[in-house]
């Protein structure tokens, strides 16, 4: 059984302890083992991508933000490899760079705060089941611990446990509580500019390039 580390008091020091701990777990990984993490997380991403084309809104919008918050952890697994390559950073920069001064990316970071900072809560509070309780929505995501429903965005998925230990939401149906305003999907009619679909698809299109290169470079 996996033990638990329980933090009490306040402030920062509780903090620091904690982000000691979760450290620890990322440093004792080999680099293979990150690059492996890495992938793991691509595939909810890739899942997310794929309910972009969903007629179910609740599961687009479910999908949108298994992007964006899986990416990102993509991304904290391959820069865990910084403490073990001194060459990390200049291959970052080769590779993220691209995406990063890309036109068409203009907007995914006011879209990143939109959906993950500034959602509206729907003011529900969340249900805490068995594993087992899901089956209705399909296989658990990898590292599933528990399913909820009902959560302050009035959604419904599974708890992940993630690479640093820490847990993360994986929603199979969301609200439109966490619709960015603005934007919208491709069959909507949205101008081109304030379109999700291609912004995304160009991101995981990205992450998924630069998973290849850190285990062709690292791992």
């Amino acid at each position: 059984m996996r033990s638990v580390l329980r933090v009490t008091g306040k402030g920062w020091l509780a903090g620091a302890i904690v982000r000691r701990w979760r450290n620890a777990a990322v440093h004792e990984k080999t680099s293979a083992e990150l690059v492996e993490s890495g992938e793991d997380m691509l595939q909810l991403v890739e899942q997310g991508l794929e309910w972009f084309s969903s007629d179910a809104k609740e599961k687009r919008l479910a999908g949108l933000r298994n992007v964006l918050v899986f990416g990102r952890a993509c991304l904290l697994a391959i820069s865990a490899l910084r403490r073990r390559h001194p060459g990390f950073d200049d291959w970052y920069e080769q590779n993220w760079a691209g995406l990063r001064d890309d036109p068409a990316m203009k907007d995914f970071e006011r879209v990143r705060q939109l959906v993950l900072k500034d959602a509206r809560p729907g003011g529900v509070i969340t249900q805490l089941m068995v594993r087992s309780a899901g089956r209705g929505y399909g296989a658990p995501p990898k590292n599933a611990r528990a399913f909820f429903t009902g959560d302050r965005l009035g959604g419904t998925g599974w708890e992940v446990v993630m690479p640093d230990e820490s847990i993360e939401k994986y929603y199979v149906a969301l609200s439109e509580a966490v619709r960015p305003r603005g934007f919208g999907f491709r069959d909507e009619g949205v101008a081109a500019d304030a379109c999700l679909d291609p912004m995304m698809e160009k991101y995981v299109a990205h992450l998924r390039e630069m998973l290849r290169s850190a285990r062709e470079h690292f791992a």
